[in-house]
């Protein structure tokens, strides 16, 4: 589990990059033209948005695998019973049971 997380988050800090870089090229001025003007802003709120999920992601991911460090990778870590194979296998980074997710 904690080589594929590892792994993972990889891929998000790549994704990041990628991400980031467009976000700065994004700073240039805007077109002269008002339709690509609006295009070019809904652009820049899409990666915006695609920045922000991948960071959150990672900061789950970095929290799971510090939990893992702490010998905590299957308790919940709001009530304290294993989080199970079964949830850990569809989502690695899980730090709740499925009973505590849905009570978000």
């Amino acid at each position: 589990m904690r080589a594929g997380l590892q792994r993972r988050r990889e891929q998000y800090a790549e994704q990041l990059k990628r991400l980031e870089y467009d976000q700065q090229r994004s700073a240039a001025p805007l077109s002269a033209d008002f339709a690509e003007q609006a295009a070019e802003t809904e652009n820049d709120e899409v990666v915006d948005a695609l920045a922000h999920r991948t960071r959150t992601a990672i900061r789950q991911i970095d929290h799971a695998l510090r939990r893992d460090d702490a010998g905590q990778w299957d308790e919940c870590e709001r009530c304290g019973q294993p989080i199970g194979e079964a949830r850990h296998g569809k989502l690695p980074e899980a730090t709740r049971c499925s009973a505590c997710a849905d009570e978000r």
